[in-house]
């Protein structure tokens, strides 16, 4: 069966990188000693039941958790895929670009202090969402839609005119593989999603 073109598709090797941002980082860090001061706090005002315990040990595993969700957090875009990974790659949302689409949109602050853009994701099976500004850079941000698009654009671009492209908008357009042709048709079929396509040989008029 032919493959979609992937020509044009940079390399695995050719990947960015980006990580929180120092302000989210020393807040984190900031939140982190806040929980460990209520823990000691606790620790001196409360008894030594087997409750107080738990309660004083939970202030501090999640301002441990806390910490080490944001400083192990990373975005990768390489040749193949993007992803966000948590946990130094313990876990993570992986997204190739054949089936990526990229968007943003405004969300309001529950404060009611304006609102800020919010850049998606979206894959079949998986989505995650960067906020410039906050947690990330907004130039690393813009950097990574850049390079994204850019991608997704080589993959999904036919080689000739006669390329099909899937009707499903769930494939963002990507180019079909031609399966099987001959004098009165051509049949195609979507890699991601299985649909196929058969396109009619338009004939002569007699």
């Amino acid at each position: 069966m032919t493959k979609l073109p992937m020509a044009d598709v940079p390399e695995s090797g050719d990947r960015l990188v980006i990580r929180p941002s120092l302000l989210a980082s020393i807040f984190n860090a900031g939140l982190s000693v806040a929980f460990a001061v209520l823990f000691a706090l606790a620790s001196t005002t409360r008894g030594n039941s087997i409750g107080d315990i738990a309660f004083e040990l939970s202030l501090a595993l999640m301002g441990l958790l806390l910490a080490l969700h944001l400083i192990s957090m990373r975005v990768e875009a390489n040749g193949s895929h993007v992803a966000k990974l948590y946990f130094f790659g313990l876990l993570s949302r992986q997204i190739p670009y054949r089936e990526l689409k990229v968007s943003h949109h405004a969300e309001r602050s529950s404060e009611g202090g304006g609102s800020y853009a919010v850049e998606d994701f979206q894959g079949l099976h998986t989505s995650f969402s960067l906020i410039p500004f906050w947690v990330w850079r907004t130039s690393d941000v813009q950097a990574v839609v850049e390079r994204t698009l850019r991608y997704t654009a080589r993959l999904h671009r036919p080689e000739d005119k006669s390329a099909q492209r899937c009707p499903n908008p769930d494939c963002a357009g990507a180019v079909m593989s031609k399966v099987s042709g001959g004098s009165d048709g051509e049949l195609w079929r979507c890699e991601i999603c299985g649909t196929e396509a058969y396109v009619s040989t338009p004939r002569a008029g007699r």
